[in-house]
């Protein structure tokens, strides 16, 4: 591709410096790709760009929180060797509730933030926990180039994406048949009908209902959104 005005030659134009179309530039030029990135702003970032946010405070503008920046991207992209620092890691979320119990997630636990016992606690650990094994079963197939369905013969790359897809089906196994059963029950249900099977509708419920469709134009009930939550798992969100 040819960009306006220049004689040099792309592979690839990238609309929009924010932190994504940033990744995607990096990524490809580190495989060998002439990349151009386009943006209209005088400066680059998007929304974590740092700005005065309000008087006398300065910080990103909405992005001040990474909730699904994978581990192997970081590493790709030597982010901490750039100067990459994270101001706190593992932070408590406070779920709002209109009786103003107010619920407080930190990890696999839950409480109200009056330090009261959660009754749906042991549940939403039970759950919480599961997904993170099930989310580490299929991690690596997030992180691989969608097969090409019209390739013909036994490249190498067809070769590798068959011994990806035979691995998944030994960790299967390994779960046990119980387990698996599971597994193969929700991954592809959406998120709503996963937690209110175990968890009482409320603010711990919408809470991880949240998690599941941060970022993306779905809601609770939208089928497929079981593998949402677990890509952000997959993705350092655990």
């Amino acid at each position: 591709m040819k960009a306006a005005g220049t004689n040099s030659r792309y592979d690839a134009i990238v609309v929009g410096a924010g932190h994504n179309g940033l990744t995607a530039a990096a990524t490809l030029a580190k495989r060998g790709k002439r990349v151009l990135v386009l943006e209209r702003s005088k400066s680059i970032g998007g929304m974590a760009q740092t700005s005065e946010i309000a008087p006398g405070v300065r910080g990103p503008r909405l992005a001040h929180l990474l909730y699904n920046l994978s581990p192997r991207v970081s590493s790709e992209l030597d982010l901490e060797a750039r100067g990459l620092r994270m101001a706190a890691r593992d932070l408590p979320t406070v779920s709002l509730s209109p009786d103003g119990r107010h619920v407080v997630i930190d990890g696999a636990g839950a409480r109200f933030q009056d330090g009261g016992a959660h009754p749906d606690a042991k549940a939403f650990s039970s759950l919480w926990r599961r997904m993170i094994r099930y989310s580490a079963l299929i991690a690596p197939i997030f992180s691989r180039t969608p097969p090409r369905l019209a390739a013909e013969g036994m490249s190498r790359e067809r070769l590798f994406e068959g011994a990806q897809l035979a691995r998944l089906g030994v960790n299967l196994r390994r779960m046990g048949k119980s387990e698996m059963r599971e597994f193969l029950r929700v991954v592809l249900s959406n998120v709503s009908d996963l937690i209110l099977d175990e968890i009482t509708d409320g603010p711990l419920a919408g809470a991880m209902a949240a998690d599941a469709v941060l970022g993306a134009w779905a809601g609770p009930k939208s089928p497929g959104t079981v593998v949402m939550l677990m890509y952000r798992l997959a993705q350092g969100g655990a």
